[in-house]
């Protein structure tokens, strides 16, 4: 066989392997976001904004791999790559980033699987904040810590904080709220909010499980507005998984406990505090590209878990 037949069969196998690889991208995009345990998906930083140039970068771990190639992208030029080995990385030293610049972080597993292949990947994205809010956060976190509350209210509330309009800071809210579930939390509420973090970033498999989790926690007919969120966001969790007679299920049960805060409300049942909270963290308003929420604590003016007008 003469070379220039050799060569060109070596490329057209290299086409036929790119093609494939190419389709079995986009079946794996089929998928909902976050779910297939067989791609390093982003788990954090996945969207808003991050306090500090050394953050922790999180992934999932990728049965059978040894190693990942981590990069920080910014209009498609890789501005920082690394090689670890476990499924984090904490930097021990500043990386590259600059306020007011659209990152993305790009994760490759050894054997050949990829972050990318992620369906929500497009929309992942962060930036530094700036240097005025970096610099006002640790007074706006010791008035809170101040206020003497118990570790799960200290930890709502901080959670508010940094993913609230002002601030942004998806990543640093997550993390706190699961230093609370690590340590065994017993309130409804923190594996409500996990939830929620997690169900607007497209981590969908741990949004369902902070929400059957909160449910198991929560005291039928108490904390309705706790009830009403967790059934909704594990309704549409449900809905997207093909459970659509569980998902029928607990929309019934969310409108019952939605009638029931009502009347709650009406009869002066409901405390000005609990209305004030629930409606701080219920009331629409539409999110802006990072992820961040105007008015509501996490949700766009679609949202299945709105109540606010029930309130």
């Amino acid at each position: 066989m003469s070379d220039w037949i050799k060569a060109l069969l070596k490329k057209f196998v290299q086409f036929i392997n790119k093609f494939v690889k190419s389709i079995m991208s986009l079946k794996d995009m089929t998928k909902p976001s976050g779910t297939d345990q067989s791609i390093p998906y982003l788990i954090s930083p996945r969207l808003g904004f991050l306090d500090t140039r050394r953050p922790k970068l999180r992934w999932n771990k990728v049965k059978g791999t040894t190693s990942y190639t981590v990069k920080i992208v910014a209009d498609s030029k890789i501005i920082w790559e690394q090689t670890v080995k476990e499924a984090e990385f904490n930097s021990c030293e500043d990386l590259p980033l600059e306020v007011g610049v659209d990152y993305s972080l790009i994760v490759e597993s050894d054997n050949g699987r990829s972050s990318e292949m992620d369906s929500d990947r497009s929309k992942l994205k962060f930036q530094l904040l700036d240097k005025d809010k970096i610099k006002s956060l640790p007074d706006d976190v010791k008035k809170i810590t101040k206020l003497g509350l118990t570790d799960d209210e200290e930890t709502l509330e901080l959670a508010n904080l940094y993913f609230g309009q002002k601030y942004g800071l998806l990543a640093k809210a997550t993390e706190i709220l699961e230093q609370r579930i690590a340590a065994n939390s017993q309130t409804s509420e923190v594996y409500v909010e996990a939830g929620n973090l997690y169900r607007v970033v497209g981590l969908y498999s741990l949004a369902e499980e902070r929400y059957r989790k909160a449910l198991a926690l929560i005291k039928p007919g108490i904390e309705l507005e706790e009830q009403i969120i967790a059934k909704a966001g594990l309704a549409e969790i449900c809905t997207l998984w093909g459970k659509e007679k569980e998902a029928a299920v607990l929309m019934q049960e969310r409108n019952e406990d939605l009638k029931a805060l009502s009347i709650n409300r009406q009869s002066g049942a409901m405390t000005e505090a609990s209305r004030a909270r629930a409606i701080a963290r219920s009331s629409c308003n539409c999110q802006d590209d990072l992820g961040r929420p105007g008015k509501s604590f996490f949700f766009d003016c679609d949202s299945l878990l709105c109540i606010g007008d029930t309130l």
